[in-house]
């Protein structure tokens, strides 16, 4: 019995040594001295999976991060769980949805995120297509602490989508201390092996979702340009007025902002942002218009929702997709005309398994495309995909723009 102790005492002590040198590993890993808790948390989460900030209102214990850590490392899909102060938002203009996206932006690698803000607020989207929002709702629904939550989360999240097995199981007595301490020391080498293919695994998915929906975006940035190309506007003429000259400017800055955020791309988390310029340039395209044709400038709102290229809307009808709910959305003049007789709506498709689909209907790499397009007007799209291919695969609770969001809060998320 004392010899089974000793061993049992020296397995313990070297398991303990292997935690602490990994963690010592980890932290030196990130780089130090970051300005702001978001790149704090992302730089910290390119070498760990679980993160807790100091000043975080919700808590987790030391034993809480390893259950976590474990748990995830035992899961076959990636990963990453941040716990934030609530003053975050502060920087994000009071979104925890664009918290999280720059928490995935700053990690710079799909997969799903599970961030905790403030005492009781829980979000979660997935960059790489796994609809997230209903796991994310139950774990809210069913837990009351944040590790209760975050155990939930991962656990819902690798049931539905880990291709792994789970942990590796353990037999009883009989097992020798050297056996033990032999497995503890490979362990290490395989965790890095499993690790790197994992991140190979992700690096590869994220290159082939980006090529799959990139000539979308560029194909609205190409139009974009030959739109402000053909505008019927000499800015050294008489009658061109500063704000006219203003105007166009901050289209064609908008239209270079469009280019250099593709150029740049190099996940389908960087989209957002592409749509989000390209917005604003069309609706810059728009005021010269109307101040060309002596009217003044129009409110600034969502862009028509049949096809974003055609520009701001101009007003809300009822509209009832095949087999679907009803819901009001935004339209431009010609679409609403359309819709009044009866005739089919010019849609913005894309192309999804070689095959022409409206963009609401492709699947969730192309959730970046209408994130950025609408992101600016109030989070009106989940109402807009209600019932929809796109909606759908966003899961429950989706927060506005960009890769699949789901989110709840156990105080109201």
């Amino acid at each position: 019995m004392r010899a089974a102790r000793t061993a049992a005492t020296l397995v313990l002590a070297v398991v303990l040594a292997v935690v602490v040198a990994l963690g010592a590993v980890l932290a030196a890993a990130g780089p130090a001295g970051a300005d702001f808790v978001v790149d704090r948390a992302a730089h910290a989460l390119q070498s760990q999976f679980v993160y807790v900030d100091s000043s975080a209102e919700a808590k987790l214990t030391d034993s809480e991060v390893h259950q976590l850590t474990n748990s995830i490392r035992s899961a076959g899909t990636p990963l990453w769980l941040a716990v934030l102060p609530r003053s975050v938002l502060s920087s994000y203009g009071g979104s925890p949805q664009q918290v999280v996206r720059a928490l995935a932006q700053g990690v710079g690698q799909d997969g799903t995120y599970g961030v905790v803000i403030g005492p009781s607020s829980f979000y979660a989207q997935s960059t790489n297509g796994n609809a997230v929002g209903n796991i994310a709702d139950r774990a809210v629904q069913q837990n009351g602490t944040a590790f209760g939550v975050l155990s939930a989360f991962v656990s819902g999240v690798n049931d539905a989508y880990g291709s792994g097995s789970g942990g590796a199981g353990g037999s009883g007595g009989g097992s020798s201390a050297l056996a033990l301490l032999a497995l503890v020391a490979a362990g290490g080498g395989a965790l890095a092996v499993a690790s790197s293919r994992s991140r190979k695994r992700v690096r590869q998915r994220a290159a082939a979702n980006l090529v799959e929906v990139r000539p979308t975006f560029e194909e609205d940035v190409t139009r974009l340009g030959e739109d402000i190309d053909a505008l019927d506007l000499d800015i050294d003429a008489p009658a061109t007025t500063d704000a006219m000259r203003e105007r166009y400017a901050a289209a064609l800055n908008a239209y270079d902002a469009a280019k250099l955020a593709l150029d740049r791309a190099t996940s389908t988390i960087d989209l957002p942002t592409v749509t989000s310029a390209l917005e604003q340039g069309r609706y810059e395209l728009t005021c010269v218009r109307a101040l060309q044709a002596g009217q003044p400038v129009p409110e600034r709102l969502a862009p028509c929702f049949f096809n974003p290229q055609h520009g701001p809307s101009v007003q809300v009808v009822n509209w009832t997709p095949p087999g679907g709910t009803p819901r009001e959305v935004p339209v431009c003049v010609d679409c609403a005309d359309r819709l009044a007789r009866g005739v089919e709506v010019d849609a913005r498709t894309v192309t999804v398994a070689g095959a022409s689909t409206p963009y609401w209907n492709a699947g969730p790499q192309y959730a970046g495309y209408a994130g950025g397009y609408y992101n600016s007007f109030g989070g009106m799209l989940p109402g807009l995909l209600l019932g929809t291919v796109l909606g759908s695969s966003m899961g429950g609770g989706w927060g506005g723009g960009g890769f699949g969001w789901g989110g709840g809060g156990w105080g109201g998320g």
